[in-house]
């Protein structure tokens, strides 16, 4: 566990040219969490780069812009294909909620860009701070005593803020 955890944290940096292997260790974090995960665009050619189903009809609709570089905002073409995609999302889960997250070096929309309600960004000090925690949660996993037992486990989550109650408001952040 602590190997698989070290290579997600390895994979989930913002680096240009990294964007399929980015969108997969998202997907896998999903995994890892228990939470169930996929990758539309990936898998039908059309939606987010990742799509979490979270308890009670509750999403997170996710683009990952972890190759563009900082320095102008939040491009408009960015801002657009997450605003797609929660049309995409809300044309298919008629019942569910969804919060639109991006990954991206900046929380500040840049000109033309009009932001997407309740969109939430995971900046730089987010993934770092995602990384850590993921890095603190998998060392929990050693022991035997917590890697076997589900109320373990689940303190450790929420210990890390890596549950569905607390993952979007430790990591996420409002755009400027």
């Amino acid at each position: 566990m602590k190997l698989f955890a070290d290579g997600l944290c390895s994979d989930l940096q913002f680096k240009p040219g990294t964007s399929d292997v980015f969108e997969a260790a998202v997907n896998d974090l999903a995994w890892f969490l228990g939470i169930s995960g996929q990758r539309p665009e990936k898998q039908y050619k059309e939606g987010p780069d990742n799509l979490w189903a979270l308890p009670n009809e509750y999403f997170l609709v996710i683009e990952c812009k972890n190759g563009v570089t900082a320095g102008s905002g939040i491009a408009k073409k960015d801002a657009g294909q997450l605003g797609q995609s929660v049309e995409w999302f809300k044309t298919r889960y008629l019942a569910s909620t969804c919060v639109p997250i991006m990954l991206h070096p900046e929380r500040t929309l840049g000109q033309g860009a009009n932001g997407v309600a309740g969109m939430r960004v995971i900046d730089p000090a987010g993934l770092e701070k995602l990384r850590n925690n993921i890095r603190g949660f998998s060392k929990q996993l050693v022991d035997p005593d917590v890697a076997t037992s589900m109320t373990e486990v689940a303190k450790r989550l929420a210990q890390f803020e890596l549950n569905a109650d607390a993952f979007v408001n430790a990591f996420a952040k409002q755009i400027k």
